[in-house]
């Protein structure tokens, strides 16, 4: 939970987009573009899970803390007029790869403890309630995942 509290919640937007208006001079139907691209980059959450599959968690976490640095400095550079006024395209460009970062630290954050789980268990079907949702996963017989932590050895 302690990564996810620094993760940059994209819910946040109507705090400082008011100030992203009047610094940057945009209209609401320019806002509403941002903040299209803020649900674009949020719920675009593809690569993470790929880079999950084949690295370990702190890789992931990185590349998410990296995103997540870059993309929300820059919006604050071009608020505070630390640099030239970007193009909207860039602008929503930052705040995409920004709130994807999202993604990143969900995805390192939650879904390895829930593999790793599941592959203690040593059960072909887990129940897990996630949220208010029950998800059933079904997992062949696969080898653990390696992330470099330490394996549980059976007996």
């Amino acid at each position: 939970m302690l990564i996810l509290s620094a993760a940059g919640a994209t819910y946040m937007f109507g705090l400082y987009s008011s100030d992203i208006k009047t610094s940057l001079g945009y209209d609401q139907t320019t806002l509403n573009q941002l903040s299209f691209f803020k649900d674009l980059g949020s719920n675009v959450g593809i690569l993470s899970g790929l880079i999950n599959e084949i690295s370990p968690p702190w890789v992931v976490l990185s590349i998410g803390a990296v995103l997540n640095f870059f993309g929300y400095f820059m919006i604050w550079m071009s608020v505070t007029k630390k640099v030239s006024t970007p193009k909207v395209w860039l602008m929503c460009l930052y705040i995409c790869i920004g709130a994807n970062s999202q993604s990143f630290a969900n995805t390192g954050a939650l879904v390895t403890p829930k593999i790793w789980l599941m592959w203690l268990l040593n059960d072909r079907f887990v129940v897990m309630r996630c949220s208010s949702l029950v998800q059933l996963h079904c997992l062949p017989n696969r080898e653990p995942p390696d992330d470099g932590m330490p394996l549980k050895t059976q007996e």
